[in-house]
């Protein structure tokens, strides 16, 4: 048996497929208005985010030179300065972190080549990611040099293994904390004009099947 569908049927079906098709495409377009991405993490020096991190104490006229590999394009760098309230921190979830006084240099090389210097307190250093021009090197070196009159802290992770090359190291070793960040205007998810054409050829075969 073959239903056969009444011009009145084909006429409310096509303007439920369209009220349909359009009610998808908003709801599409305003979760991906929710999920604008505004940054990505193409480098990180981690080995444990989730436990007491060893530290290196920076005196002054003293300084850390390490070097990051990158899976990607970055432009910016945030340290690791420990605060010297960490004790409060951890126990009230409430205080925000304060930082020696002082000052600092910190510099950015890719390739030998130097990309950003900068001289500020620890307090703005850690204040938001330290920009610099974006480059596709696939490894920067990081100093941070302690030109101040004041020692301060910098988070580590051990290591068995060279964090760069990944070769197998004889005894532990310590690699300075960092994170190299890609950030760039706020980049949809998906674009737009994709929604609406899926949203266009979906109501185009629902009308053709009615």
């Amino acid at each position: 048996m073959r239903w056969e569908r009444t011009p009145t049927q084909v006429r409310y079906g096509r303007w439920f497929g369209t009220f349909a098709v359009i009610m998808c495409a908003l709801s599409l377009g305003q979760t991906d208005e929710t999920t604008l991405v505004r940054e990505e993490m193409p480098g990180r020096q981690g080995n444990g985010d989730y436990f007491t991190l060893p530290v290196a104490r920076v005196a002054p006229q003293r300084q850390l030179t390490w070097t990051m590999p990158v899976v990607g394009p970055s432009n910016a760098l945030q340290l690791q300065i420990q605060p010297t309230n960490e004790a409060r921190e951890q126990v009230k979830s409430n205080v925000q972190p304060q930082y020696p006084n002082g000052r600092l240099r910190v510099q950015v090389h890719a390739n030998g080549r130097l990309l950003k210097t900068w001289h500020a307190t620890p307090n703005a250093a850690m204040a938001k990611p330290l920009r610099y021009p974006q480059t596709t090197a696939q490894s920067l070196t990081i100093t941070l040099r302690n030109t101040g009159k004041t020692p301060f802290k910098y988070a580590q992770g051990l290591a068995r293994y060279d964090q760069h090359t990944g070769e197998v190291l004889p005894r532990e070793r310590a690699f300075p904390q960092a994170y190299l960040l890609n950030l760039h205007g706020a980049r949809a998810l998906t674009a737009q004009p994709m929604i609406w054409l899926s949203m266009g050829l979906f109501l185009g075969l629902l009308l053709w099947a009615l």
